[in-house]
């Protein structure tokens, strides 16, 4: 694989959730059509921590200037959370909820993006929530031959002499051995690369922790997220306990370095205490 001499800077992004109450927000949303139906919403404690976690990444990712790629791992919105009949959000407008998102995600310099579809559930499906915030940030091609396709269920990107495999969902586990899956995921791509090409990284996302695994042969990383855990998880195990986050990768010569930011939960964002004295 043909190698660049140019330093390229790639972040990585996942699992913003926008439109829950445990999830990623501006401190103040408008929200309903002009005029009279025109709301604003402001941000709870969770989302005002979350906010300012997510203007210390975008200075970071910003400070010498645009990042060359954002890559987008889906789940951008929450959905309508029709299991829970849209309890634990603060709109079920899924505009509402996409147009929040761009704004957040615009705080971000990037020269490019590239997207994945989340889940189903959240997104969607035909078109995707994920791929209209996405596509918001993508130029329309002039033409069908000079479109290059960046945003897919699935999406391989060579960057700088690095090959990306992107995909979104990897299984999830309750059990401490939490790199079992994308372990997995390494060692399939490696098996199959007479069929798929050598991967270097894998990238995937929707168990909302971080973990990163090394092979001899590449490495995999489960992306952190932009939700604490709500209603759903609150209602399983003490095991769900996300990663609050993000990812860069620097990659020159085709190698790559990277630095994973986790930041850290403290238990008054994460439970109402009841304190009886």
């Amino acid at each position: 694989m043909s190698k660049s001499k140019k330093t390229y800077r790639v972040g990585v992004i996942s699992d913003l959730h926008v439109g829950s109450l445990f999830a990623l927000m501006s401190p103040e949303v408008k929200k309903g059509r002009k005029g009279r139906e025109r709301q604003t919403v402001m941000a709870n404690h969770i989302q005002r921590f979350l906010y300012g976690r997510w203007c210390e990444m975008c200075k970071h990712m910003n400070k010498d200037g645009p990042l060359d790629v954002l890559i987008n791992l889906g789940d951008n919105v929450d959905g309508v959370n029709y299991h829970g009949r849209g309890f634990g959000t603060w709109t079920t407008v899924i505009k509402e909820q996409v147009d929040e998102a761009r704004n957040l995600i615009g705080m971000i310099e990037f020269k490019r993006i590239i997207g994945v579809n989340g889940s189903k559930y959240h997104v969607d499906n035909n078109m995707t929530a994920d791929e209209a915030v996405v596509s918001h940030f993508t130029p329309a091609p002039k033409s069908m031959v000079e479109y290059e396709p960046e945003f897919g269920t699935e999406v391989v990107a060579t960057i700088g002499g690095v090959r990306f495999h992107l995909s979104h969902k990897v299984g999830a586990t309750s059990t401490i051995h939490r790199a079992t899956k994308i372990n997995k995921e390494a060692m399939m791509a490696e098996l199959n690369k007479e069929k798929y090409g050598k991967f270097d990284v894998l990238l995937r996302a929707h168990a909302h922790y971080y973990r990163d695994v090394g092979t001899p042969f590449n490495r995999g990383f489960i992306c952190p997220c932009w939700k604490i855990r709500d209603d759903f998880s609150q209602s399983g195990s003490l095991a769900w306990d996300p990663d609050i986050g993000y990812i860069i990768f620097t990659i020159k010569d085709g190698s790559y370095d990277w630095e994973a930011k986790i930041f850290r939960l403290t238990p008054d964002l994460i439970f109402d205490e009841v304190i009886v004295k």
